[in-house]
């Protein structure tokens, strides 16, 4: 995930992710199954992106090894 500076404090798209599930969450406020169901995916996609957030992985970049053009 990218990371941006702003005002010396670290942002990433984890965190942007993560408020705006919050937000769509809190504004299901319906009472039917529909409303229900929304809410508990919403919350399981929750759960799935704080293991991701915290699990250790590579960079999302893939790294192209540069080759000299072939003489022809």
């Amino acid at each position: 995930m990218s990371l941006r500076r702003k005002r010396e404090r670290t942002i990433s798209n984890y965190d942007e992710c993560s408020v705006l599930l919050l937000s769509a969450f809190f504004c299901v406020t319906g009472e039917t199954a529909e409303d229900a169901q929304l809410r508990k995916s919403i919350e399981v996609a929750l759960i799935d992106l704080a293991k991701a957030r915290s699990a250790a992985s590579r960079a999302n970049v893939i790294k192209f090894s540069r080759r000299r053009p072939l003489a022809g």
